[in-house]
């Protein structure tokens, strides 16, 4: 996959879409305390859903294909608010763990099974973790490097490139390495995997080039499978693994060791079956609820890819 490129009237709206944003989360980042970033951004959400019915539309339709049926307004409305404020929200909480000492970004932190944990370091080869954008999770790639796992974060490209590069720059604070997941990335990647290295990948993203179609929710979706091929070559372990929200500030991380599996299409197969349940349990933690995560069809990418200047979706 190739950087994408932009006319330089559209990279003059990105830089000023930038410049405006950028300096105003720094701004309330600086104003608003930890504990209260969670309920600042759902207040935000309830805004912002107002003026984005196209985000209500998604929200509703995913809803659909998770459950099989609708839910009560009455339900839904708090989700709207959680997921429209979900951006805001990671972004302030990864300005806060960057300032943050090790003890005061472990006291929110809850480890579920230590065990499965405590692997990442008794490990005879690299480990490839999948991870969903459920919770915060940017806090796992944190904690883990502060405890002194190396680990690598599999990133798509941000639409906006100086958005990307802010993102990339709060990562590197956080003691955490991107690579994009893009052929000419792997090496590096690879190169890491065998000094018993931590390779991640947030696994729900929906994925444009040269995609693998699998099963989800009932619904064919395009997944990269390229770090599950990467598991494949390095006999790498597989972790699935993500955090959700407690309350205050406190964030519950998991982590599973499924059975190793040798076949890249197994391995997504299994990751997706996994995370179902997950999503299901509660639909407001899940970031990607807010995006049209089945919008991309064999149908589309066919047509896109006579014609790369139309849309995908």
């Amino acid at each position: 996959m190739a950087k994408r490129e932009f006319s330089a009237a559209r990279k003059a709206v990105m830089f000023l879409e930038a410049a405006l944003l950028i300096p105003l989360i720094n701004l309330l980042s600086l104003l608003i305390p930890y504990k209260n970033i969670y309920s600042f951004a759902k207040r935000a959400g309830a805004v912002l859903i107002k003026f984005d019915k196209n985000k209500k539309n998604i929200i509703d339709k995913n809803i659909k294909i998770i459950l099989k049926r609708d839910l009560p307004d009455s339900e839904k409305k708090d989700i709207y608010e959680v997921v429209a404020g979900y951006e805001l929200r990671i972004i302030l909480e990864m300005i806060a763990f960057s300032r943050m000492d090790f003890q005061d970004m472990i006291s929110y932190i809850r480890i579920m099974q230590r065990d499965a944990y405590s692997k990442m370091f008794h490990r005879d080869n690299g480990i490839v973790a999948f991870t969903l954008h459920s919770g915060n999770w940017e806090l796992l790639a944190a904690f883990s490097s502060s405890l002194g796992v190396p680990l690598v974060c599999v990133a798509e490209r941000q639409f906006n490139p100086y958005i990307d590069r802010y993102i990339t720059l709060l990562r590197g604070r956080l003691g955490v390495q991107s690579v994009y997941n893009e052929i000419s990335e792997m090496r590096p990647l690879l190169r890491h995997m065998k000094t018993k290295g931590v390779a991640a990948l947030v696994a729900d993203q929906r994925y444009w080039f040269d995609p693998m179609f699998i099963p989800f929710f009932g619904e064919e979706a395009a997944v990269p499978a390229g770090t599950a091929a990467l598991a494949v070559k390095t006999k790498a372990s597989l972790m699935c693994t993500w955090s959700y929200y407690l309350g205050g500030g406190v964030y519950g991380i998991k982590f599973e060791f499924p059975a190793d599996i040798s076949d890249t299409e197994d391995i997504m197969k299994t990751v997706y079956k996994y995370y179902e349940e997950i999503i299901k349990s509660d639909l407001k933690n899940w970031y990607t609820l807010g995006s049209d995560r089945w919008g991309l069809t064999r149908k589309s990418l066919a047509e896109w890819e006579k014609n790369p200047d139309s849309s995908r979706f």
